[in-house]
């Protein structure tokens, strides 16, 4: 009998019970799809059918019941499982309860796969002849993926993870308390969410990705089984739909991604070309390149070679991209990357299990896939179309090889790496891709298929490029585009990628107008295509002339050796002292907890007052200290913005008072500084204004006297001058402080620094006064990027909608 008191463990034994038929469920799937896919007897072929029906069945009823099982013990704060102790505290809102399922590398798995589950019953119902083969092939990459829930022990070797084991037999349950029976009596709470995770965008954006992730894998087991079956060309109307909504979801994934960071992150923007960013956007790139290559093929029979590639590769690039970010390998080089959880080599074993089939059957089947020979016109729809895509699978190629560099160190013992400002070569390389790939999407909606003449396309397109030139122009000229600080080059190149942006905008409108018109199922690709051309439009304009507001000159250090943020970037703002921010003024007046929300995180108010009109408004950015393995305080912020028509005024806290430093004992402090350098005060700053020299000769080792001239600033708006001097006579040196005892402040100089730098002391006795340091910019034109997205996944679903009426109406036989 066992001696420990654990608790309510029924619903971890069903969740187990659950993840065991779930697993044997999708196996017996697999292997009953199989058989219904080779027997040639109509009867054989519907028995098995059947069993295999109600085998997913079963397997889609147990994730239900995985899921909610695992809800209910993190509902209940049911601590007795590391799942819940790991991922939730008593605090936690309800709300983001969710947010725990992707936290863990249990729960993001878990999710994964009830997407798989849920998608193969609308292909099971709809897949028609191709049934059988697709849905062996979806469930031959469930069993996989169900596999990380089984937690099966063979001695020090484990097969999976269980979100259902207990605290005490898990790598947590070290120490005496987990030897007592009662030990569940000492655990009174959690160890709680991540706080970045605690956001309404987390808790849509990670299932929408793994949507995203799951339905890619339909296009590709129709591409398989179409291999399999040795049928190439029939499979693509069929499976149309599926890439269109795979693209559809996994886009709009990955920029609620984008959007999370912008509010939550502290990057100060939307995009960083983090290693995980990239890993999910490489998979859409290719994707979208596949579903270019399926539309050429449907309407002119080419390309069909290019789009089984596309579409097998974008399933093992998700496959891949979720080796890089799980296993750890690129903990180095990314801000949010899991680690592996002992389940690594179980992970590459998947990449190996589900990808290494379809690539052999696209190999050993390559040179039957039929393929016209004769080359396309260059003035033709299908023509353009495989440019877009090519450079789209080039860009995907550049991504994706640039982020796997730590694969390659560690297969190949080097260290290769990006150079350090490896955010601007990304952006280098991709702004001549945006260029090619909007002229593309501008002039191919106008190309007919098979051949356009040149009289055409000059009627069609020639008032569509001179607006776009126009508008390109004010855009240029009042909003100062060209300012770059990458170079006279790429600002040119930054310019014609916005013209070609604001040309792929105009023109897929003016399609719409002019040619689909009143056509609504018709408005998909140009609706989408016009979306884009908002989204690269916003992204330029934002991102190559954003502006730093909070200029800090002269700048306080509060940052110390080795911070990337440069003090001259970032204001510091004494509490309830106003600053003077060029057209704002700004005041930090107070800061208090959400405790209605139950909110962990600790909330700033800055007022802002435009000092043209006297309007003001207030932003609440958020922070903590998070204490790191080494012992240092970190800031955890969470951005806060004022969204205008024509921008948005961006604010996140770079540093916090630490408040174990708030009661420290006075005594000096020493720093090496500049004339007109600004250090900080407890209760405001001070600024050494110049060098006063009273004695020099040749040999100043001989002979030096000299004072410093320095302003204090109190935070009650005080100001005082002091004089603190130095001086070496006959190689002794003589140090004469000086103080303003009202303030309980001195100032001394202890001697000579390198490179023009002074050794300046200063002693404080009064109590440190509230301050945080921001960091301020503007976005001008943002909401053209969200905007822009909106509108693109609109025009996705019309698309997609297009194309099932067309399938269900019989115009596209199976």
């Amino acid at each position: 009998m066992d001696k420990f008191n654990d608790g309510n463990t029924l619903p971890g034994n069903l969740g187990h019970f659950f993840v065991i038929l779930s697993f044997v469920a999708a196996i017996v799937a697999t292997f009953s799809y199989y058989k219904a896919t080779v027997v040639k007897s109509v009867e054989e072929q519907l028995q098995w059918r059947k069993l295999a029906r109600f085998s997913f069945y079963a397997e889609f009823i147990a994730v239900v019941g995985i899921i909610c099982c695992l809800y209910y013990i993190l509902y209940n704060h049911q601590y007795q499982y590391k799942f819940a102790y790991k991922h939730s505290d008593n605090s936690l809102p309800v709300k983001y309860l969710l947010s725990c399922f992707w936290e863990g590398q249990e729960g993001s798995f878990l999710v994964w796969i009830f997407w798989h589950a849920f998608l193969g019953l609308f292909v099971m119902h709809s897949a028609k002849k191709w049934e059988a083969p697709v849905m062996t092939v979806i469930n031959f990459v469930q069993i996989f993926l169900t596999a990380f829930l089984l937690g099966i022990y063979f001695g020090d070797f484990h097969f999976g993870s269980s979100p259902f084991v207990l605290l005490r037999n898990s790598d947590l349950g070290i120490g005496p308390i987990f030897q007592q029976p009662n030990y569940l009596e000492r655990i009174l709470d959690g160890n709680g969410l991540n706080k970045t995770l605690q956001d309404p965008w987390m808790v849509i954006h990670p299932p929408t990705l793994f949507f995203g992730y799951a339905s890619c894998t339909i296009p590709m087991a129709f591409a398989v089984a179409a291999l399999w079956k040795k049928d190439f060309t029939g499979w693509i109307k069929p499976s149309l739909p599926w890439t269109i909504l795979a693209a559809s979801v996994l886009g709009v994934g990955i920029l609620m991604g984008a959007k999370w960071a912008y509010q939550s992150l502290s990057f100060g923007g939307y995009w960083a070309w983090d290693p995980v960013e990239n890993a999910s956007l490489v998979p859409w790139l290719v994707l979208i390149a596949g579903m270019h290559t399926q539309l050429i093929y449907k309407h002119t029979g080419y390309s069909l070679r290019a789009t089984f590639l596309m579409l097998i590769l974008t399933f093992v690039l998700v496959i891949y991209s979720t080796c890089l970010t799980r296993t750890g390998i690129l903990g180095e080089t990314s801000v949010h990357a899991f680690t592996g959880g002992g389940l690594q080599h179980q992970i590459w074993l998947l990449l190996a299990f589900v990808s290494i089939p379809p690539l052999f059957l696209l190999i050993r089947e390559f040179k039957k896939i039929p393929s016209i020979t004769k080359e396309e016109a260059t003035w033709s729809r299908e023509f353009w179309m495989f440019i877009g895509a090519l450079v789209f699978f080039f860009s995907a190629l550049f991504i994706i090889v640039a982020t796997s560099l730590p694969v390659f160190n560690k297969l190949f013992h080097q260290k290769w790496a990006l150079p350090e400002n490896s955010q601007a070569i990304y952006n280098k390389v991709h702004v001549p891709i945006v260029i090619i790939v909007a002229i593309c999407i501008a002039v191919t909606q106008y190309l007919k298929y098979k051949n356009t003449s040149k009289e055409y396309i000059g009627k069609k397109l020639w008032l569509p490029l001179f607006l776009s030139l126009v508008i390109s122009g004010i855009f240029i000229f009042t909003n100062g585009i060209l300012y770059n600080k990458q170079g006279d080059i790429f600002k040119i190149l930054i310019t014609i990628a916005l013209a070609a942006s604001i040309f792929t905008t105009i023109a897929n409108g003016a399609y719409l107008i002019t040619v689909v018109r009143k056509k609504v199922l018709h408005w998909g690709s140009s609706l989408g295509h016009l979306g884009f051309g908002l989204l690269l439009t916003g992204i330029l304009i934002s991102a190559s002339n954003q502006k730093i507001l909070s200029i800090n000159n002269p700048a306080v250090n509060v940052f110390g050796d080795g911070s990337t943020e440069d003090p001259r970037e970032n204001l510091n703002l004494l509490k309830n002292m106003s600053v003077d921010m060029g057209k704002f003024n700004v005041v930090y007046y107070k800061d208090t907890p959400d405790l209605s929300a139950k909110d962990p995180k600790q909330y700033y108010y800055v007022k802002f007052t435009d000092t043209t009109n006297r309007k003001t408004f207030t932003l609440q950015p958020s922070a903590y200290l998070n204490v790191m393995n080494n012992g240092k305080a970190g800031i955890q912020p969470n951005p806060d913005f004022k969204t205008y028509w024509n921008k948005d005024v961006f604010l996140y806290i770079t540093s916090l008072l630490d408040p174990s430093k708030r009661d420290e004992p006075a005594k000096y402090f020493q720093s090496a500084l500049r004339i007109g350098d600004t250090g900080l005060l407890k209760n405001g700053f001070f600024i050494l204004k110049r060098n006063i020299i009273t004695s020099s000769k040749v040999d100043v080792k001989d002979n030096l006297s000299f004072k410093i001239e320095v302003e204090v600033v109190m935070s009650t708006g005080q100001r005082f001058m002091v004089y603190p001097a130095y001086a070496v006579k006959n190689n002794m040196a003589e140090i004469i402080p000086d103080s303003l005892p009202a303030q309980k402040l001195a100032f001394r100089i202890d001697g000579i620094a390198e490179g023009q730098k002074i050794n300046f002391s200063v002693k404080d006795d009064n109590k440190l006064t509230d301050y945080i340091t921001v960091k301020i910019l503007a976005f001008p034109y943002i909401n053209l990027m969200w905007i822009g997205i909106i509108i693109m996944s609109v025009g996705f679903m019309l698309s997609m909608v297009k194309r099932i009426k067309e399938l269900n109406a019989g115009k596209e036989k199976l």
